[in-house]
């Protein structure tokens, strides 16, 4: 295979970084930067990690770099990490790989010589360049593919999908995030190899699938690609013969591509079009929250998704007192999201009206919670209250008559007012009335 090789292209390599790669070239060795460092540094991109790849087998990185402290990350296959100015950088040995029985890790692993033959294990072209102090190394022709905005496969799509199943959601995840089109023969391999996605971890996924979510051009994905979805959350077939639910399920990419790039906003979004599987499952809530513990999905974000769920027939609109009480019972967080979800799906609603009041009340300072009230358990305990749930009563009816606007909240007001209308709390002897206002 002959190396595409340019000198003309320069990557700004951190110090660190590039003590190592000449370490190794003065002890004998090939080393270069691969994979993600050197697409996102091509990109102009900041690159997360750096990786070295180089012709010396692991016994011979760690004796060539004795003066570093390293790490047997994975030294069977040939990964030492080496940190160099409290900088962690992974140098692998060049390697072959074979035999993926598991659909996700090789069998077998033979270190070789050759870069080349190390480049052409890899995903796609893009993922297949090298870079180090003879320039850029590119036998896949990965920077023309960049330069065209394409994702292609290195070698034969559906063989580099057989051999690590996750590349497939890799794949929807770097269109998602660099808006790059899929090359037709891997997007076939894409679609045709969907169902050996069910071999692979769910942290695996989740970590994908919420990274693709987040990406620019994530709804313009998830619109192609609703059959490699109902493998990763087979509830979505069960209702989604013909037109209706693929009308539905542009729509809702449509709708992700509207709103900003927030998890929780975005899951809500992808999740709201499960209304049209109620037939098999009434509570939408329970659905979605057996569909993200299943993908190991952290339980704040499963928790607020849920909340917003919930919320999601909410009707808003910007008059004070009704937004309010809406903040004093879903929280203003939540508010947001259920706003920010209905204007994603362009719900008829004075969404800027809505905003500006929310924020005018919570920069005014105004009540809108029991720990707002100007008053506290304690003034209630000096009136003769007794300790206990009587109290949450009086503080929840004081602050329904406050949001009411029946009461400034003032602390000699709010006992004034409590005083002088006891009688409509207390509306029968020993029974409070929650939430009954003046």
């Amino acid at each position: 295979m002959v190396r595409e090789q340019s000198h003309e292209i320069l990557m700004n390599v951190p110090v660190p970084v590039r003590k190592i790669l000449n370490t190794l070239e003065r002890s004998g060795y090939e080393a270069n930067l691969v994979g993600g460092c050197v697409r996102d540094s091509l990109m102009g991109l900041t690159p997360q990690d750096w990786d070295i790849a180089t012709s010396a087998e692991p016994a011979a990185v760690k004796s060539s770099l004795s003066g570093y402290y390293t790490i047997d990350t994975g030294i069977h296959h040939g990964t030492i990490t080496v940190v160099a100015d409290n900088m962690p950088i992974e140098v692998t040995t060049y390697r072959i790989e074979s035999g993926y029985s598991d659909g996700r890790h090789p069998d077998h692993v033979i270190f070789t010589t050759e870069l080349e033959k190390d480049l052409a294990r890899r995903d796609f072209t893009i993922n297949a360049m090298a870079y180090g102090n003879k320039g850029l190394i590119d036998p896949f022709y990965g920077l023309n593919d960049m330069r065209g905005k394409i994702l292609r496969c290195v070698g034969e799509p559906e063989q580099r999908f057989r051999e690590d199943a996750l590349r497939i959601f890799r794949g929807l995840r770097f269109s998602a995030c660099l808006g790059f089109s899929i090359e037709q023969k891997t997007f076939t391999a894409l679609l045709s190899q969907k169902d050996s996605l069910q071999n692979i971890a769910a942290e695996r996924i989740w970590t994908e699938f919420r990274k693709l979510l987040t990406g620019k051009y994530a709804g313009k994905v998830i619109k192609k690609t609703f059959p490699i979805f109902a493998v990763i959350f087979p509830e979505l077939s069960r209702n989604s013969e013909g037109m209706s639910f693929l009308k539905i399920w542009e729509r809702m990419g449509e709708a992700i591509d509207r709103s900003e790039r927030d998890l929780i906003l975005r899951l809500a979004i992808f999740f709201f079009i499960w209304d049209t599987l109620q037939d098999s499952c009434p509570d939408l809530s329970i659905s979605i929250s057996q569909a993200l513990r299943r993908l190991r999905c952290d339980t704040k974000s499963l928790d607020c998704v849920c909340e917003v769920l919930r919320c999601r027939n909410l009707n808003l609109c910007p008059e004070t007192i009704a937004l309010k009480k809406q903040m004093a019972v879903y929280g203003e967080s939540c508010l947001r999201y259920v706003l920010a979800l209905h204007q994603a799906y362009q719900k008829s609603e004075p969404f800027q009206e809505i905003k500006q009041e929310l924020d005018r009340i919570l920069t005014s300072g105004e009540c809108f919670q029991i720990g707002m009230l100007a008053v506290n358990g304690r003034d209630f305990e000096a009136l003769g209250v007794r300790r206990g749930p009587e109290i949450g009563q009086i503080l929840r009816w004081l602050l329904e008559n406050v949001m009411e606007e029946h009461c400034t909240n003032e602390k000699t007001a709010l006992l004034q007012f409590f005083q002088n209308h006891r009688e409509v709390f207390y509306h029968a002897e020993g029974s409070a009335s929650i939430g009954t206002c003046i």
